[in-house]
This record gives structure tokens, C-alpha cells and sequence, in this order.
């Protein structure tokens, strides 16, 4: 089920989604332990293929249901990781609906954050840029500007500086202050 499970990733980084989501579908049969961290993970990645596709709900549904299994693992520096992640993705599928429930996930993910700094912190920057975006869309400029800004300044104090995450950083702040 991992081989699969990798393969099915690999595929979607390829832009092959009709065959990455053929070849998920192996590993959600194979998991005997539908509440593992693995399944989880799997339908994260479902919900990611489903997304390319433009499947939006299908891919909410599955986030859903990873993090809803996320939600009954024991603790460890992993978890929350994931589950920062899978509300992202989940917030990502609500704003390509345009929906005004993107809010809700980032919010829980900022939770997450706030009580486990130490684990989560790459996973802060991108939380961050989500909750940009989601302003930026919601025409609420000042405010996307100020989270792209919080973005950037942790990726400075990071020395992530000389790659191609922390240019688009820069635009998105330079965008949010234009409109």
C-alpha cells in the first residue's frame, strides 16, 4: 500500500492525475487499519488528486475524513504537522469554491499552531500565505498584506530568502498593497 501510496504521489507532481488517481485507489483498499495515520495520509492525497481534477467537493470530503482520523491519533511532532496540513488543503478546496468556509479550517490550524510552535513552524508559513489568499479573495487587501508580511518576515529570520517560495511571498505582499 505505501509503494502505491508513493507512486500515487509521484503521478500528481507529474500533472498525471487521471493515472495518480487510478493508482490511489490501491492503497485505500489495501490499509486494514482505516484509522491509522497512513489512511489518513492517503486520503489527504486523495483529496489533492481530487482538487487537480476539480473535484472540489469529492477533495473536501476526503480532508474531512483524514482529519478527522488525524483528530483520534495519539500525539507525536508528526501529527500536528498533518493535521496543519490537511486543513490547509481543506481551506484550498473551499476557496477554489470561492467559499466563505475556507476561514473556519485556517482558524483551527492557527490553534494548532499557537499550541505546538515548535513542530509546526514550516507549516506556519504556509498557513500563513493560506490566510493571505483567502483575504486577497475576499477583497480584504490590508489584511492579506499583513499575513504575506508575516510570511516573509519569518522566512527572512529562516534565511529563506534565495528561492523561489520567498519571491512569490514578496509578489503576493507587492499584489495585496497594489489592489
Amino acid at each position: 500500500a505505501l509503494a502505491y501510496y508513493y507512486q500515487a504521489l509521484a503521478l500528481h507532481k507529474q500533472d498525471l492525475n487521471d493515472q495518480a488517481f487510478a493508482q490511489i485507489q490501491l492503497p485505500l483498499q489495501q490499509w486494514q487499519d482505516k484509522s491509522s495515520a497512513e489512511y489518513a495520509m492517503t486520503c489527504n492525497a486523495m483529496g489533492n488528486i481530487l482538487e487537480a481534477q476539480d473535484k472540489h467537493n469529492e477533495a473536501i470530503e476526503f480532508y474531512k475524513k483524514a482529519y478527522a482520523i488525524l483528530g483520534q491519533l495519539p500525539a507525536d511532532s508528526l501529527l500536528y504537522k498533518w493535521q496543519i496540513s490537511t486543513l490547509a488543503n481543506l481551506s484550498n478546496a473551499y476557496m477554489s469554491k470561492n467559499s466563505h468556509l475556507a476561514i473556519k479550517p485556517l482558524q483551527q490550524a492557527l490553534q494548532i499552531f499557537q499550541q505546538h510552535p515548535q513542530s509546526t513552524q514550516t507549516e506556519y508559513v504556509a498557513l500563513l500565505n493560506n490566510m493571505g489568499q483567502y483575504y486577497n479573495q475576499k477583497a480584504e487587501y490590508a489584511t492579506a498584506a499583513t499575513y504575506y508580511q508575516q510570511a516573509i518576515e519569518i522566512k527572512k529570520e529562516h534565511a529563506l530568502i534565495n528561492n523561489q517560495s520567498y519571491a512569490v511571498s514578496l509578489l503576493n505582499v507587492i499584489t495585496a498593497l497594489y489592489n
